[in-house]
């Protein structure tokens, strides 16, 4: 193998186990935020309501994050938000 294929080969290496990592971590992520919100469901106290709601925002932008790392999304994304 050519020194360039086998630089080529571990980067695309480290590449998937990077997406791996992160799907992972989205996963995890998509699991809580379902918690929570069957927990608001289910929850007849005002302040638990107000926790898990905030539980559930914090959870929905963290996803969002994930995301946007995944695809590479972070620059469009702030300039489609107005943060340039």
């Amino acid at each position: 193998m050519t020194p360039f294929k086998q630089t080529y080969s571990e980067v695309a290496d480290l590449v998937r186990q990077f997406e791996e990592i992160e799907a992972h971590d989205l996963s995890l992520k998509v699991g809580q935020t379902f918690n929570a919100m069957k927990r608001l469901a289910a929850t007849r106290s005002d302040a638990e309501r107000t926790q898990l709601e905030r539980k559930s925002h914090y959870l929905d932008a963290e996803i969002d994050k994930l995301v946007y790392q995944l695809y590479g999304l972070n620059e469009e994304i702030r300039i489609m938000d107005g943060r340039e």
